[in-house]
């Protein structure tokens, strides 16, 4: 009996050491499993990371090398930019130059020409002066000649018409004559008058001197050829512009060198037609006292008829309108007793204090100063319009 007790429980510590070793068996292998897999899962990690970094790596090459491609292309485009604007402002210097020099020939040329064409004015205004003068000259002479000749002539008739005078008298009171004066002759006989004396010859005429035309006046020289330099509208504006008569709006725009024509006359300020008659202007002289009426008038009284010559609007022209006759207004049935009574009130004359007029009023029928007008005689008025309208000082 206690031998099987001793065999069970020898079997039961068999077991449960064979139990103990199977579970620490199972304990290694399930820690050895998860140790492979923790092993595995790590690699498969290391190797996701290089793999993500080798990726990332050939992106970041990638990148650099485009950046690195499009840094060389933009350096080609800035190098090929800069060497078009050198050659482009070489190009623009060249025609600068270019255009400078014709510019400068051009006007050289012109200047020669305008000098050679001020010198042929030049001869030409002398040798014309001094035709003139010559012409002149002879003129003066010729009509010195012809004075000479009708003084001769007319000397002649003179004494050829005394002479007849003479013949035809009959009495003995002897004739004085303007001739040149002679011995005393004696007292004309009645039978038989003296002989008359010789004229004077008549002087030869003096030959009309040919004129000398002048000679004829040289064609203008033709005037320079302009060089047109072409525009390049795609630059800035540069250099001093010229502000013309267009308008873009309401601002003056510069105009381009072919719209700028020195030669077109400006327009003149003047109009063509008075807007309004010409001032009076009236001679020295006296002046009738009717030429001036007295512009004063009493309250009450018609004002006078100012004549056409002093009415400043007779040389208007009447504006244009209806010139029919307006139709008649309608007779009111009633009067308003407002307006009959200004009317009144205007109607009316009222007499005037002096005392309280006398050094306030400005009305017509006395002057600022206090001073009764009076009307002014022909020479004061004269000699008032000549020294000026003053107020005479007390």
């Amino acid at each position: 009996m206690r031998r099987d007790l001793e065999r069970e429980r020898e079997f039961k510590r068999r077991e449960a050491a064979e139990n103990e070793e199977a579970l620490r068996r199972g304990e290694r292998e399930l820690l050895e499993k998860n140790r492979r897999l923790a092993d595995e899962k790590w690699r498969a990690e290391k190797e996701a990371e290089e793999q993500a970094r080798e990726r990332s790596r050939r992106e970041q090459e990638k990148k650099k090398a485009a950046e690195e491609k499009r840094r060389a292309e933009r350096e080609a485009e800035e190098r090929a930019r800069e060497r078009s604007r050198r050659e482009h402002e070489k190009k623009m210097a060249a025609e600068e130059a270019r255009t400078r020099e014709v510019e400068r020939q051009s006007k050289a040329e012109y200047e020669r020409q305008l000098q050679e064409r001020l010198d042929q004015d030049m001869q030409i205004m002398i040798q014309k002066s001094l035709d003139e003068a010559a012409r002149k000259k002879k003129e003066e002479e010729e009509e010195m000649q012809r004075a000479l000749r009708e003084s001769a002539r007319l000397e002649h008739m003179e004494r050829k018409y005394q002479e007849d005078a003479i013949r035809s008298t009959r009495t003995d009171v002897p004739i004085r004559t303007a001739a040149p004066p002679s011995p005393p002759a004696t007292p004309p006989m009645k039978s038989m008058p003296p002989p008359p004396p010789p004229p004077p010859p008549a002087p030869a005429p003096v030959p009309k001197p040919a004129v000398a035309k002048p000679a004829p006046r040289p064609p203008p020289a033709p005037k320079p050829a302009t060089v047109s330099r072409e525009t390049n509208y795609a630059l800035p504006p540069v250099g001093e512009q010229k502000i013309g008569r267009f308008k873009l709006g309401g601002r003056s725009v510069p105009i381009h060198e072919s719209q700028d024509i020195p030669d077109t006359p400006t327009t003149s300020g003047i109009p063509m037609s008075p807007s309004s008659p010409a001032p009076f202007a009236r001679l020295g002289g006296a002046i009738a006292p009717s030429d001036m009426p007295i512009m004063r008038e009493l309250k009450g009284q018609v004002p006078p008829v100012v004549p056409a010559a002093m009415d400043s609007k007779a040389g208007l022209r009447k504006t244009g309108g209806p010139r029919k006759v307006p139709p008649p207004v309608p007779e009111r049935m009633g009067v308003d007793p407002k307006l009959a009574a200004l009317l009144a009130k205007q109607r009316a004359w009222e007499p005037e204090d002096d005392d309280e007029m006398g050094a306030k009023t400005v009305t017509p029928p006395e002057s600022p100063s206090g001073i009764q007008a009076r009307r002014l005689s022909p020479v004061e008025f004269d000699i008032k319009r000549k020294s000026g309208w003053k107020k005479e000082e007390e």
